[in-house]
């Protein structure tokens, strides 16, 4: 159906589930698209699945997709969601791709309904019961029918799902691909297999569709960066009914942080707003409310953190800059959260991805490096003659910013208890502020009272032994 080409098979065989898959080139809008034709699970097999029969043939198609993946296509006969669906999805999306790929479902058998799409409309909440989500849809009829006579029943309706096929393909794919090295996707398939699929039990498969038992947390993603580089104007780009405030007030390190819930891609996340270090800002801060504000963050983390963005103006790399992701990535969480970067203010370039290009070199010279990049603006500039100076620039920069977080969050949240992660990076905190050490020893002491959950005795004695070591060695650098 993509290119009208005869090169696929076509058959009806239900075969236990070996994952062989045949790779076609195929042209969309004049892109080449390489596509692989994978077989599932089938709800047919009646024993018990032997996993090495799974993952041996899996290292054929993973050596093939050395350059990554840019999208999952999963398809699917009307009307029954079988049992073997929820768990092809789980296999292929949770385990295959970790849930860093766009998922998009394309039902068939729909050729007698007078209106196709209206099937997912009026079917949309039994997938959500069953814990599946989809970027996109295409409800389609993959038969022309029975030649009758000079013409087919069913060509109309198939030329119309070709068109909603292609343009479903087109709209949801990975503009940068997602990369796992082959030994770590074997790695993570195994596990899968071995301890989340039920049909690789003991027992036999089950026989009826089990609801999500329950949900998956929403995924945290902190934003965070200088005042006014632009963070509440990309939460307003990403869901417009956020409504966070712009400001371009520079209140130093006040650790400010606004939850946003919002969609991206069917799925909810939950963004913070988080303000940083500003250049400048030496000896503004408030400590007591620098801490008040960190502790306040940390309790509303409790289902981990799955994401940190840093959000600066090009082109400069300042010293502030560097000391934010410092602080974020390697202070606060650990270096054990995956790190995106959206760099704005290039409105004005000709092509705002040649930045990163030009430029990532110079990252790497800092230690700074990232899973992913946007180069976008975060404005729309100023209405002229009832249209936006940078609309264009700024409905690619909204699709990029979603599809960033999208394929960079981690699927399973790193976390701590809020006293054992307060107390582990309270020190350097503290170290950062322009204060007499003997005002950082009572700051610290009360902080580890009024947060850490230390006794008055034993927190008046840690802060003694780092107004020690700060004589000793100085400024606690971050």
């Amino acid at each position: 159906m993509l290119d009208g080409d005869c090169e696929a098979k076509v058959s009806n065989r239900a075969a236990a589930p070996t994952f062989t898959s045949i790779c076609y080139e195929k042209t969309i809008s004049d892109l080449r698209f390489r596509v692989f034709d994978a077989a599932g699970l089938d709800e047919t097999t009646e024993s018990e699945v032997k996993p090495q029969g799974v993952i041996d043939p899996l290292r054929s198609l993973i050596h093939q997709l050395d350059g990554g993946v840019n999208l999952l296509v999963y398809v699917m006969r009307a009307p029954r969601i079988k049992d073997s669906a929820k768990q092809n999805y789980d296999l292929f999306f949770d385990g295959f791709c970790k849930r860093k790929v766009p998922i998009v479902i394309v039902v068939t058998g729909l050729e007698e309904e007078e209106k196709m799409d209206a099937w997912w409309e009026t079917n949309r909440e039994d997938f959500n019961r069953y814990g599946m989500r989809f970027s996109g849809f295409a409800c389609i009829t993959a038969t022309k029918g029975k030649l009758k006579g000079t013409t087919y029943p069913y060509e109309d309706e198939y030329n119309k799902s070709k068109i909603q096929f292609q343009r479903l393909i087109f709209k949801h794919y990975l503009r940068v691909p997602w990369v796992m090295p082959p030994d770590s996707w074997l790695e993570t398939v195994n596990k899968y297999i071995h301890s989340n699929n039920p049909i690789f039990s003991d027992g036999s498969a089950p026989t009826t569709p089990r609801a999500a038992t329950q949900s998956r947390p929403i995924p945290n993603v902190i934003l965070f960066g200088e005042s006014g580089v632009g963070k509440s104007s990309i939460i307003n780009m990403i869901d417009e009914q956020a409504r966070a405030v712009v400001s371009d007030r520079a209140d130093g390190v006040t650790f400010n942080n606004t939850p946003f819930e919002m969609t991206i891609f069917n799925s909810t996340v939950r963004v913070f707003d988080t303000s940083g270090l500003n250049e400048g800002s030496k000896g503004t801060v408030k400590a007591q409310d620098a801490i008040k504000r960190l502790y306040e963050l940390i309790c509303q983390l409790q289902d981990g953190v799955h994401l940190l963005v840093f959000v600066m103006r090009a082109p400069r790399i300042t010293e502030t800059v560097w000391q934010n992701y410092k602080l974020f990535f390697e202070v606060f969480f650990q270096k054990k959260v995956p790190i995106a970067i959206i760099l704005t203010g290039l409105e004005n370039r000709e092509n705002m991805d040649e930045w990163w290009k030009e430029n990532e070199a110079t990252f790497d010279q800092y230690g700074m490096k990232f899973k992913g990049h946007a180069c976008i603006t975060s404005i729309r500039g100023e209405c002229r003659n009832g249209a936006y100076l940078y609309q264009k620039e700024y409905d690619e920069s909204k699709k990029k910013v979603k599809q960033l977080i999208h394929g960079s969050c981690s699927q399973v949240g790193w976390k701590m208890d809020s006293k054992t992660w307060f107390n582990a990076i309270i020190y350097k905190v503290i170290g950062m502020f322009e204060t007499a050490q003997g005002v950082q020893r009572k700051l610290l002491s009360r902080a580890l009272q009024d947060y850490g959950g230390m006794s008055k005795q034993r927190a008046k004695a840690e802060a003694k032994k780092f107004e020690e070591s700060l004589r000793k060695g100085g400024k606690i650098q971050v």
